[in-house]
């Protein structure tokens, strides 16, 4: 624009230099007239050849823009063509959404996976393209729900095998689904969500195979260990005859590893259950301060071991409509586990009270019965906490303290809690304790139809 400007500016001077010349035309003699008709001419020769000589410039730079911004045209449709053969050889589904969860884009796998051809689904809301559900809620989807933690603010979710999570195609058939959620930004602003997804049916199998093997070998292995303790018990009664003190000693060991061996192959057996859904939740009218005291007078032994101090606070509690069995494995984890990982002398407190709390975003609060058991023990490393529910993990602080342990027992409790329409949270801190809360609803627990029960 500048270059145009300047030449526009050189032209007119010449032109103004040129009409002064020929203004003066008539005035002196002739000789004069004709310098002034010449030196006019000359200045009007020389804007020609200017005018001509600007109009090649511009025309030669007109021409460079434009194959410029043809080149530019051409790279950006090669770059396209090859992001488009890059997400259509992607073995995931991409989905692209917008701030108000609307389709923007999506790759041909979405299309196989979900049974929809790509036009179709842009513009549409993401809930009704990607309908996903928890196992046994197919009328819940919650699509919009998780997905609201990418939009509202920057956020990556990941959804795994272990979270049970399925997805209804446009012609009915349901997969599970493995996905992965990222904010979309634009510099800083919130633009929308990219969702990564996978069928992993596959590895479904596969874990479903896994679990059943897991519970037939611990099947198998409950009749000989129970005959061990049967005989060791005989033995240790006189049944067999007179033993010596030494002899009695070694039978006493063989009879704690073997006790500590049938609890695993129990814990084993109940996370298969757990895992492949067959386990049973049957809630029957039941008193929970007695059953938890129950509990309290079966762990007697192990607290006058410890010499821990119980403090026990009960409000009003009304019969309510629980599994018996299955809230006493939770009282028995729970409680086992805030004696063992806890000093000598150590405080362990037991509250259980009805009270209204704010449930899953409910603008009311519900009653609900809430039930705490907290420790002044060895606590939890803050880094680990994340994982205190999942299989077979023990933090590092207490694996050289207490070798004893499976860590299984407090994924068995949550999977209770989860699947009874309750909740489980901790707070825990190094070296002062951890305190549990449950709560469940006032309904009782969620009833489960199942092949099998849980074992304590």
């Amino acid at each position: 624009m500048s270059h145009i400007s300047s030449i526009r500016a050189r032209l007119i001077l010449l032109l103004v230099l040129a009409l002064i010349f020929l203004s003066g035309i008539g005035f002196g003699s002739m000789a004069q007239s004709n310098a002034l008709i010449g030196a006019g001419l000359f200045l009007i020769g020389i804007g020609g050849f200017a005018i001509i000589m600007a109009a090649s410039y511009l025309i030669i730079k007109q021409v460079q823009s434009l194959n410029k911004i043809s080149a530019n045209a051409h790279a950006a449709e090669l770059e396209r063509d090859r992001l488009q053969v890059i997400l259509s050889c992607m073995g995931e589904g991409l989905i692209a959404i917008d701030a108000d969860y609307r389709v923007i884009m999506c790759n041909d796998r979405t299309s196989a996976f979900l049974r929809t051809p790509p036009i179709e689904t842009i513009g549409k809301e993401i809930q009704e393209v990607f309908p996903i559900f928890r196992a046994g809620e197919p009328g819940r989807i919650c699509t919009k729900k998780i997905l609201a933690q990418t939009i509202q603010d920057i956020n990556i979710i990941t959804i795994k095998l272990a979270d049970k999570f399925l997805c209804k195609n446009s012609i009915g058939q349901t997969f599970p689904v493995a996905i992965v959620a990222e904010t979309l930004l634009k510099d800083t602003d919130i633009i929308g969500s990219v969702i990564l997804f996978r069928d992993i049916s596959e590895e479904k199998e596969v874990d479903q195979a896994k679990d059943e093997f897991v519970s037939l070998a611990s099947h198998q292995l409950r009749t000989p260990l129970s005959t061990i303790n049967w005989y060791t018990e005989m033995i240790l009664e006189g049944d067999a005859g007179h033993i010596s003190k030494k002899q009695k000693s070694f039978l006493h060991e063989i009879n704690t590893a073997n006790k500590r061996m049938t609890t695993l192959v129990s814990s084993l057996l109940n996370v298969s259950r757990i895992e492949l859904g067959t386990f049973a939740i049957d809630p029957k009218p039941t008193d929970v301060i007695v059953l938890i005291r129950e509990v309290l007078g079966m762990l007697k032994p192990e607290m006058d071991k410890h010499e821990i101090k119980l403090q026990e606070q009960y409000g009003e509690i009304p019969i309510m409509d629980v599994d018996p069995q299955l809230m006493q494995i939770v009282f028995q984890n729970l409680i086992s586990n805030a004696i063992k990982y806890s000093p000598k002398g150590s405080v362990v407190g037991i509250e259980i009270s009805y009270k209204k709390q704010l449930k899953n975003g409910a603008k009311r609060a519900q009653k609900q019965l809430v039930i705490r058991i907290r420790d002044t023990g060895y606590g939890i490393p803050k880094n680990q906490q994340s994982k205190i529910f999942t299989k077979l993990f023990r933090a590092d602080n207490i694996k050289s303290k207490i070798t004893d342990g499976n860590g299984l027992g407090l994924y068995i409790v949550k999977s209770i809690i989860s699947h009874s329409g309750g909740t489980i949270s901790f707070e825990s801190e190094e070296n002062k304790g951890t305190s549990f809360c449950i709560t469940l609803p006032v309904s009782g627990m969620r009833q489960k139809i199942g092949a099998k029960k849980l074992g304590g």
